[in-house]
């Protein structure tokens, strides 16, 4: 046989085929590497052979005989000698394959060797595969008549082994795409031992196996809406075992999965199988006998916390321990399910109040019959506080064909009763100081496609934010279409009630509200504390009581939204009026307190919108006398908020900074909103405020960040909540009017401008504040006049906006000094001048009280220096002028902190005093006294009084005038700075 290159050339001494016989007589094959030589005779009823070969190339032999390249390669060796008859056999066959492959798979190594002794035979061998693993086997067995028979093999008896040493399943997805199966990863190891003692029976089989490091890649498709959704389970390993006895056709079974931690859920169960009539059976026969089988199955999750579950497992915002127990009998055609759910210690993660609860459901379905039952345990603290009990029936054939709950094919009757439920157990009360304990029943029922359901429950001792509500109860009735709750509440003083109208429809297993019908919701409140409206203002107030009266009446409905109809999911009106008094409302991010808060609110609704007036707001704030009094009035259109204005006005109201009085605030303001296309506009409108410091605060604010050596253990605040919703935008433009001034014994400072606030995810500051000219601001003791000042918020950070500002102060000798203020805020750039213009160390020098040194009065301070006399001058004329800041400071907080008072020298060494009132924002008095010098270096300074009035009627212009024995002059000033 010869192709291409390949050439295998065989010798024999005889080759005879007549009939039913084969004789082969020495041969010899050549050409395929290594050397192949045997005899052979074959007939029906006996075979005889006696083979060598070695080193033989299956890649040229397999060539030669017509094979594509690299279908079968590698070195093959045999050695066989053996006589099959069916009397009596023996011999024995060995085959060994190395650096084999077979249609591109490589690696494969086979070794294999079997002896034949009479009717008994056994041997073993081994299969590698580089990458993919290794498998082995071996067998030991009695065949029943002549080994070349077939029936002989299949009344055979004896025992085989099969193991295979973590081999890879890499590939097997292609396998199972059909099913869904994207990718799968890991080792498996099997062990297979098949024992048959009757060659009447079907053999026994006993199997066990598991993975290594499984990871497998699978998804989900809805066919109607072609949604997909991926899943991956890693980090999982299977075990499992069994025995399928070949004589009694029972299958059992266990099946356990480990994660890092340990088991996680286990699986065992046995199911009587007539296993001659299903390997008999075609496909779907073989299924619907297997359905029908009798089984008995339990799968069992110990206790594992739910933190330590898989992640694709875990539940979120939980922390406790949870476990579970199934069992199903019957058959999977017709099962009898039993299940229960055991949890202890639950609790939500997003909240550090509440308690956490044990909780214990079972439940069971026959599906032969199609009744059910299922209860259900709380128990908060080791003891029981609500039980529930259910039971009905629903047809198997209805599950299975899975029938419309909303239809009339099942029906239930259940119960549930509390015993002192605390509902401080349950997120939403405890994260708003809600405790009260609920005692009654609640009964529901379902048949023919009709629910009624009926609760009356107790409200033991609410208590909210610390607050006592007296008791109450709850009323609750709902029949298929409608709905009615009713919560009464009442205490010593007074009471509420709130009630609940709405329609129904059952579309699923519990009801869900009608979207074609409207709610109806109706509040009266008679002398009631206002601190059920706690936790609706709990952002804006720390604490919130008084005494409430007043009646609503809402009608809300469902609106239909979608991508051209954006806006809230319910609209509605809102009729009716309530008043507010005694009331306290502490401010949480001032820490201001408002007291005997007293107001009204009337909402009147028009058939497309509703609108809600405040008005006579009154409260004192740290005040016998009421301080702070406003109105306000909404508009809302359904239930969205769009537009709204009011006022309020204060007077000597603290000014709090995190409860650190930071002065008091005297003024009026005005407010107007509207909602906008990106949100809520609101403009601020203030015409009037006046913002009094104290000369210093009680107390300084200081912001504590978390000391990183402090580990805690507990949860201190409630978590952040991420969101996907875009943040609202609050623009807020602020119009300072005319009469806005910060003001303190020593300053007074006029401001105007029309800054803009954006309340976004990142609030921001832009436009500009306005240091009006002609106020007055102190510094070393001495009264600056603002000439210029600007603040821009253009930086892009609020906290630090571009600064341009001019102040400046007249010294004694007439010469006027200007301190400049550029830069930002947080590197802000000062730079000193005069007018006349002088050296900064005589600028210096004469803010500190001391006296000019230039022109002719250097010549006189050199002259009195040179006589030994000049420099205690100097230091005797400055401290004159730190003792008169001293003297200052001193008055700051007195009824004379309007005057300044200053000591200052002439060049002739004769001192002056002068005395400075701020008599209003515009009249500024000054009042200097003259002593005579009496050293007798100039006779001609005498002793004398000067008054000066000087009146800033304009920004940039003033008149003063000066009156007195040592001069008079009137002066008209434009003072024009850039």
């Amino acid at each position: 046989m010869q192709r291409d290159d390949v050439k295998v050339v065989g010798h024999a001494s005889r080759l005879d085929i007549l009939g039913k016989r084969i004789d082969l007589k020495n041969l010899v094959v050549t050409g395929a590497g290594g050397t192949l030589t045997g005899s052979a005779t074959l007939t029906p009823k006996d075979l005889r052979a006696d083979i060598r070969g070695s080193g033989v190339n299956l890649s040229a032999f397999s060539h030669a005989l017509g094979l594509a390249r690299h279908t079968l390669e590698g070195t093959l060796n045999v050695d066989a000698n053996v006589h099959l008859q069916e009397d009596a056999s023996s011999g024995y066959v060995s085959v060994s394959l190395g650096d084999g492959s077979v249609m591109g798979l490589e690696g494969i190594a086979l070794s294999a060797r079997s002896t034949f002794q009479d009717s008994r035979v056994s041997g073993g061998g081994q299969l590698t595969i580089t990458d993919l693993g290794a498998v082995g086997a071996d067998w030991k067995g009695k065949v029943d008549g002549n080994p070349l028979e077939l029936a002989a093999w299949k009344r055979a008896i004896g025992s085989a082994n099969i193991n295979a040493d973590r081999v890879s399943l890499a590939g097997l997805e292609f396998r199972l795409k059909n099913q869904g199966v994207d990718s799968v990863k890991g080792k498996a190891t099997l062990n297979l031992r098949v024992n048959r003692e009757d060659p009447e029976e079907l053999p026994t089989v006993y199997f066990v196996a598991g993975t290594q490091g499984l990871d497998v890649g699978f998804h989900t498709e809805d066919k109607k809406t072609e949604e997909r959704k991926d899943y991956r389970v890693r980090e999982l390993d299977v075990q499992t075992s069994g025995v399928i006895n070949g004589t009694t056709g029972q299958t059992q079974a266990s099946t356990r999965i480990y994660d890092q931690i340990g088991e996680l859920a286990s699986l065992s169960g046995t199911i009587d199988l007539e296993l001659r009539r299903l390997l008999e059976a075609n496909g779907r026969q073989a299924l619907d006998m297997l359905s029908r089988a009798p089984i008995d199955a339990r799968l069992a999750v110990p206790d594992r916390p739910l933190g330590q579950l898989p992640t694709d497992l875990r539940p979120s915002g939980f922390d406790g321990t949870v476990a579970a127990d199934v069992r199903v009998r019957g058959s999977l055609s017709e099962p009898d399910v039993e299940v229960g759910v055991f949890g202890t210690a639950l609790k939500p993660q997003s909240s550090r109040l509440a308690q956490p609860f044990d909780a214990i459901v079972r439940g069971r379905y026959i599906a032969t019959s199609g009744d059910f039952d299922a209860t259900a345990e709380l128990k908060v603290k080791g003891r029981r506080v609500a039980l529930g009990k259910s039971s009905g029936n629903a047809s198997w054939a209805g599950i299975k064909a899975g029938r419309p709950l909303s239809e009339d094919w099942w029906q239930v009757g259940a119960t549930l009763k509390l015993e002192d439920l605390p509902l401080e157990a349950f997120p939403p009360f405890s994260d708003n100081y809600v405790q009260a304990k609920l005692a009654g029943s609640l009964s529901a029922q379902r048949s023919k496609g009709k629910a009624l359901v009926v609760a009356s429950v107790k409200v033991k001792d609410p208590i909210l934010d610390r607050v006592r509500l007296g008791q109450g109860s709850i009323s609750f009735r709902s029949d298929n279409d409608r709905a009615d709750a009713t919560l009464r509440l009442s205490d010593a003083a007074g009471n509420l009630e709130a009630s609940l109208r709405t329609g129904l429809e059952w579309v699923d297993l519990l009801p869900a509200l009608d979207e074609r019908a409207s709610v109806r919701v109706d509040l009266s409140a008679k002398n009631y504390d206002a601190v059920v409206l706690q936790p609706f203002l709990d952002r804006m107030f720390t604490q919130v009581s008084g005494r409430v009266d007043g009646k609503f009446h809402a009608i809300l409905r469902r609106r239909d939204t979608g991508p051209d109809t954006p806006g809230p999911a319910w609209t509605g009106t809102i009729d009716g009026s309530a008043k507010v008094r005694e009331g306290v409302l502490q401010i949480t991010t001032l820490g201001l307190e408002l007291e005997d808060v007293r107001f009204a609110v009337t909402a009147k609704s028009d058939g497309v919108g509703t609108s809600v007036e405040l008005s006579g707001l009154k409260a004192k704030v740290r005040s016998d006398i009421d301080n702070v009094e406003g109105t306000s009035r909404f508009y809302l259109t359904g239930l969205d908020l769009t537009r709204g204005a009011g006022w309020l006005r204060m007077d000597s109201v603290p000014l709090l900074l995190e409860g650190v009085n930071q002065g008091t605030g005297t003024g009026y303001a005005t407010f107007r909103m509207e909602k906008i296309e990106e949100g809520m506009l609101l403009e601020l409108n203030i015409p009037r405020l006046e913002a009094r410091l104290p000369r210093s605060s009680s107390r300084s604010v200081y912001d504590v960040d978390d000391n990183p050596d402090i580990q805690v253990a507990q949860l201190l605040r409630e978590p952040k909540r991420s969101s996907d919703e875009k943040p609202s935008l609050w623009l807020v433009p602020i119009k300072l009017g005319r009469e806005v001034r910060v003001t303190r014994s020593d300053m007074e400072v006029y401001v105007r401008g029309e800054p803009t606030l954006r309340l976004a995810a990142k609030p921001s500051l832009e436009g500009f504040v306005e240091l009006v000219p002609g106020g007055r601001i102190p510094a070393l003791g001495k009264a600056f006049v603002i000439e210029r000042g600007l603040i821009s918020f253009d930086t892009g950070d609020p906290t630090d906006p571009h600064l341009n500002a001019t102040a400046s102060w007249r010294a004694g000798d007439n010469t006027t000094i200007y301190v400049d203020v550029t830069g930002t805020l947080k590197h802000a750039e000062l730079g000193l001048r005069s007018d006349p213009p002088k050296p900064e160390p005589e600028i210096i020098a004469l803010m500190l009280g001391g006296v000019s040194t230039t022109g002719e009065d250097q010549q006189t301070a050199a002259g009195a220096d040179n006589a030994g006399g000049g420099t205690g001058s100097a230091a005797v004329n400055i401290g004159g002028g730190v003792a008169a800041i001293g003297l200052n400071e001193l008055l700051a907080d007195t009824p004379l902190g309007g005057v300044e008072l200053r000591a200052d020298a002439t060049s002739k060494a004769a001192p002056s005093y002068t005395a400075a009132y701020r008599a209003s924002s515009k009249v500024y008095f000054e009042g200097t006294y003259q002593a005579a010098d009496n050293s007798g270096i100039d006779d001609t300074v005498k002793e004398g009084f000067t008054g000066t009035v000087d009146y800033r009627f304009l920004p940039n212009w003033s008149l003063r005038t000066q009156i007195g024995n040592t001069g008079t002059a009137l002066d008209l000033i434009w003072q024009y700075r850039y």
